[in-house]
This record gives C-alpha cells, sequence and structure tokens, in this order.
C-alpha cells in the first residue's frame, strides 16, 4: 500500500523540530478557540475541514486527505489568520516556545521557517505574510496601550 502524505505534511517535515512543534500547537490552539466560539460560527463544516487538514500537517490521518488548496475561501482565510495569530503570539510573548535555552538566532529561524511554511501552503509571498505579520504585531501593541 502506498503511503500519500499531504502538500502540508510534506512541507511541515522539512522543518526543525521545534519548528513542527509550535505550527501544530499554533493550529491547535486556533481551532480550539473556533470550537469554543461554535454558536458563532454559521457553517459547522468550516471546523470539520480545519481540523482534517490538521489530523492531515500533524500526519494522525492520511485516509482522508484535505489540501489547503480544497478548503473553501472562507475556511483558507480562517486558517490563514490562525497562523498570522499564532506567529504575532510568537514574537511579542514568546509563546509556544518550549526550549529553555532558546537565543534570539533560535527563535529567528523558529519564525523564519514559519513564515516560510505559511508561504509554501498558501501559496502567497514571503513578503505578503510578513508584511500581514507586522502588520498585526502593530495592531497587537496598539491593542496593548488601550
Amino acid at each position: 500500500m502506498r503511503n500519500i502524505k499531504s502538500k502540508a505534511r510534506v512541507e511541515l517535515i522539512k522543518l526543525n523540530g521545534e519548528t513542527q512543534k509550535v505550527i501544530l500547537n499554533i493550529i491547535k490552539d486556533g481551532l480550539i478557540y473556533l470550537l469554543n466560539r461554535m454558536d458563532k460560527v454559521e457553517n459547522h463544516n468550516v471546523i470539520k475541514h480545519l481540523t482534517l487538514l490538521y489530523f492531515n500537517i500533524s500526519g494522525e490521518n492520511e485516509k482522508e486527505i484535505i489540501e489547503f488548496e480544497n478548503l473553501s475561501v472562507r475556511e483558507q482565510g480562517i486558517f490563514y489568520h490562525i497562523m498570522i495569530e499564532g506567529i504575532t503570539d510568537v514574537i511579542i510573548v514568546n509563546q509556544y516556545l518550549t526550549m529553555i535555552y532558546l537565543t534570539r538566532e533560535d527563535k529567528d529561524k523558529i519564525i523564519e521557517e514559519i513564515i516560510k511554511f505559511i508561504s509554501n501552503i498558501t501559496g502567497f509571498s514571503e513578503f505578503k505574510v510578513n508584511r500581514k505579520i507586522k502588520l498585526n504585531i502593530k495592531k497587537e501593541r496598539k491593542n496593548a496601550r488601550l
């Protein structure tokens, strides 16, 4: 039997172990947030499809492969938003980083790999992903001052 992996899983495997953990935790927390707001989500298939994508990325399910491209535009937007929010948390408050002796270079490498992962999955350029992250950081810092 041939082992078929999703494109997202292949992209994740290319990254170092710490970056993989961070990405999976970002997605998992985003899904938990969506589940907690289930009453505000009009279409529950959104959560189902994003959960299947998470399982494909994590390697926990290779029977029902769902690629990022197969998601609806709304689902793609939600996934992109989850990733941008997550990387913003990594940059601002070191959330999801578990290494005790993490240097600035290590953190920068993890951030760089996450940006590359987002870019490869979504098809957006790294420049566009970086710009969105910077705008999100600016918004978060402005909200923190209020």
